[in-house]
């Protein structure tokens, strides 16, 4: 350690550095050797800011200690000698700013500062020329200085961890040439009381304190004739100390600006908010996403072999989206790349509050761990905001109002203060709301997995998870009794709680849960399924419940076998179609007509393409027999499109488009539009009947469009598979194959993707590749087998049509080869045979 051989003095403290002694009032003060160091180097270098690892490198050349040293030195210096007389510089270190009073001989303790170069005269600071990159904020950093622009207070409000401080430096960084009397930064993130607030600026403005006059009152008589710009960072725990210094400040000095960074905004009248949110997240390798970027950019400081790669770019932006886009999260994830790998990594990202640990050195020691983080965030609410914080962590997606209301109320917080804890949450950035006409609430997935272990450690998790379940039944029940009669938005706003029934569904069949429960949850939830086109899942879920509970009501599993009915009145399967008769004749014993007529609808749906035409005919005659006159217009129309799939499956197609259009009319007549295009895309399927191929084309066209613009929750597959079906009939390969590709993942939602693939094996047939079109053949022959399925005519025709094809090119024996080994194929294996774009010969099922 240099020395020198000179004393100074500052206030009431003297430093003899030839004796290596500090004096206080002229009493020996307590100080060890390498405190004693620190403060030497600091005074020595009081001229600018002392990184941390400057002065590690100093004080402890050639060893590796913790952090905490230093700071158990500057915490004891700073007891000795003022906590004023050493400064934080967030992101730079510490900088000695007491005045010294007494010369000294060497040059680098000289009580004279040393010059200051034009530039730094320009514009005086406390902010470090240089200051780490910003991924991914260009906008917001735009954004943010031309607030300042025009209001005399910002505040950047944010989550923690979302990046507030480096956005306020980047900003505070670009301002200076505008500012020409100073840009200040003070940081309040150590500060516990508020009455320190005024002081920290002073210090930061390197104001001397007297005890005469206030220290706010002293800064405002220097800045009130100043361009300057003050930075308040860290503000959320001290918020009502910064409001009151801010709106004192700008009384008095007009040309002022204020840039404060909190989790909660100050509530002044001269504020305006600016709301961080997360970074983007993107796999494109060839523009990778801010997130991404810093990922990449932190792990390569770790470990500089790490390279954005085809084979790495998904997992890395799965990582940085699971982590919600928060910078500090990704940056605690990158720093562990290098002892787990990327692929490690995620597969442990359920342990984020174990692995995600271990912040630099300039990091705030709340933001060294991501759990430390979000405590500090979470101690800074009242009793009343930790219980709803932790109780909506229930929550999968989000949640409305009301949901958020039944699940966090109690005794001793009623449904009225919920929404008002909620707004708090929401000010605190704890809390997201999205902008909607009915707004939603939702936790960042790490502030979900924090608040269910605050759950957990509070002992409420199986009360909330009940809870949860029964709010979700009291939600749906009452939609399922309007069926017929919810708005496509209502079905819409429905479909946002899919992950919520998940849930609620999962506890519910678990051994917590109570199986019973679980059937009456799911049988009122079809318009969950349906919005999202989840049919296949809903039904599958259902018949997992199978054999049901004793403790079932006859209602309840009448309702269960028509929740079965309903999600597979579009396919073929066997169970479903029973489920129907069985609600069929539970309804008759409950003597609920409106919901037989349900049961008879559906059963005639299902039973017509399992080509049950005796039981069809009978379900259709009694559910015309029993609908009200005054039935609401989709019921109606759904008797209609019963009648319409029987047609098909009879040859009948100028019967079916008649009952399409009436399906039409009614939906029309109630204004339903999306019900409308529904109706429109079943005529489009008949006028193939009928050999119109050019007018299904351009019905189908117009549907898809409308479809497509209303972003319908689900229609868009069925319109390009039958748009596909009228192309493959006219004979357009590509058009066919373009649009029989891109039904693929909305018809494997909603049910069996086997019929389509029919559409594709014609198209094959027709151009030149005969040995795909039997594999096909196979494989759709073999599925139709498996679930009972008849073909209805159309299809029938274009069977015989591919087989007389295949046969010719491929000779009996080929084509027999084909059609077994079409037949052996899975579904991934038949798609790749269908829209394969390779050679032919290579894709034959048998090549």
């Amino acid at each position: 350690m240099d020395t020198t051989t000179s004393s100074l003095r500052f206030g009431t403290v003297l430093l003899d550095v030839e004796q290596r002694q500090l004096l206080i009032d002229g009493q020996p003060a307590r100080l060890g050797a390498r405190a004693l160091d620190v403060l030497l180097a600091l005074v020595k270098r009081r001229d600018r800011p002392v990184s941390k690892n400057e002065l590690f490198e100093l004080v402890w050349p050639n060893l590796v200690v913790e952090e905490n040293n230093l700071q158990v030195h500057i915490s004891a210096l700073r007891k000795l000698l003022g906590p004023q007389t050493i400064a934080t510089i967030p992101g730079r270190g510490y900088r000695f700013m007491a005045e010294l009073d007494a010369p000294t001989q060497d040059s680098a303790f000289s009580a004279t500062p040393p010059p200051v170069t034009p530039a730094a005269a320009a514009t005086p600071t406390n902010l470090s020329p240089h200051h780490e990159l910003l991924y991914g904020r260009d906008d917001d950093a735009r954004a943010v200085g031309e607030l300042l622009s025009t209001h005399p207070q910002v505040s950047i409000v944010g989550a923690s961890g979302i990046g507030k401080t480096r956005l306020a430096l980047t900003v505070a960084n670009a301002q200076q040439e505008r500012f020409s009397d100073g840009v200040w930064w003070v940081e309040l993130a150590a500060l516990s009381d508020g009455a320190l607030v005024s002081g920290a600026i002073a210090r930061a403005l390197g104001v001397r304190i007297g005890d005469d006059r206030p220290a706010l009152e002293t800064v405002g008589a220097l800045l009130r004739k100043q361009t300057a710009l003050l930075v308040l960072d860290n503000c959320e725990h001290l918020l009502d100390a910064a409001a009151e210094c801010a709106r004192t400040l700008l009384r008095n000095a007009p040309a002022l600006r204020i840039l404060v960074t909190s989790q909660e905004a100050l509530h002044i009248p001269e504020e305006q908010v600016y709301r961080l949110g997360s970074l983007p997240v993107a796999e494109t390798l060839d523009a990778p996403a801010a997130a991404v970027e810093l990922f990449v950019a932190r792990a390569r400081a770790a470990d500089p072999r790490l390279q954005l790669t085809a084979a790495n770019v998904s997992a890395i932006a799965e990582i940085c989206r699971r982590l919600d886009g928060m910078p500090l999260a990704i940056e605690l994830a990158a720093a562990r790349v290098r002892l787990l790998g990327v692929e490690g990594l995620r597969a442990r990202l359920g342990e984020r509050f174990q692995i995600l640990t271990g912040g630099t050195r300039a990091t705030l020691r709340r933001h060294q761990t991501l759990r430390a983080a979000l405590d500090w965030s979470y101690g800074l609410l009242s009793p009343a905001e930790q219980t709803v914080f932790r109780r909506v962590g229930v929550f999968v997606g989000g949640c409305t109002l009301e949901l958020a209301q039944d699940v966090a109320a109690d005794e001793q917080i009623d449904r009225w203060a919920v929404l008002d804890l909620l707004g708090h949450l929401v000010d605190r950035s704890l809390l997201v709301a999205d902008a909607d006409e009915l707004p939603r609430y939702r936790l960042l997935e790490t502030m979900r997995a924090f608040a269910l272990e605050k759950l957990a450690a509070a002992g409420e998790t199986p009360l909330l998870l009940r809870r949860h379940a029964e709010a979700m039944l009291a939600f749906l029940s009452p939609l399922d009794e309007q069926r017929w009669k919810a708005t496509t938005a209502a079905q819409i706003r429905a479909g946002a709680e899919l992950d919520n029934l998940r849930a609620a569904l999962a506890w519910a069949e678990s051994a917590a849960g109570d199986r019973a429960f679980a059937c009456e949850l799911i049988s009122c939830s079809s318009s969950v399924w349906m919005a999202h086109a989840q049919l296949n899942e809903g039904i599958e879920r259902a018949l997992a419940m199978l054999p049901l509970s004793e403790s079932v009501s006859p209602e309840i599993e009448a309702r269960f076998n028509l929740f079965l009915a309903t999600l597979a009145h579009m396919g073929v399967r066997r169970e479903c179609f029973l489920a129907s008769l069985r609600a069929a004749e539970l309804y008759r014993s409950l003597r609920n007509t409106p919901r037989l007529v349900d049961a008879l609808i559906f059963a005639a749906m299902i039973g017509a393409r399992l080509g049950e035409l005796q039981q069809v005919a009978a379900a259709i005659s009694e559910a015309e027999a029993l609908i009200a006159p005054d039935a609401p217009a989709r019921q109606a129309a759904a008797l209609a499109v019963s009648k319409a799939v029987n047609y098909l499956h009879l040859g009948q197609h100028d019967r079916a488009v008649e009952s399409a259009m009436r399906q039409a009319a009614l939906y029309r007549d109630s204004g339903n539009e999306w019900g409308v295009q529904l109706a429109l895309c079943n005529v489009g399927l008949y006028e193939c009947g009928r050999g119109r191929f050019d007018a299904a084309i351009e019905l189908l066209g117009s549907v898809l469009a409308a479809l497509r613009q209303m972003n319908a929750p689900h229609g868009i597959g069925t319109a390009m598979s039958f748009l596909a079906l009228a192309h493959a009939l006219r004979g357009d390969r590509d058009e066919a194959l373009a649009n029989g590709r891109a039904a693929v993942p909305h018809i494997q939602r909603m049910q069996d993707v086997a019929p389509k693939l029919l559409t594709i094996a014609l198209v094959h047939a027709r151009h030149g590749a005969e040995d795909r079109a039997a594999g096909l053949l196979g494989y759709v022959d073999h599925s139709f087998a498996i679930a009972g399925r008849i073909p209805f005519p159309m299809i029938m025709s274009m069977r015989n049509e591919i087989v007389a094809r295949a046969q010719a090119e491929l000779g009996p024996v080929e084509f027999d080869r084909q059609l077994a080994a079409g037949a052996a194929l899975t579904e991934e294996e038949a798609l790749a045979v269908a829209f394969d774009e390779t050679t032919e010969s290579d894709q034959s099922p048998n090549s």
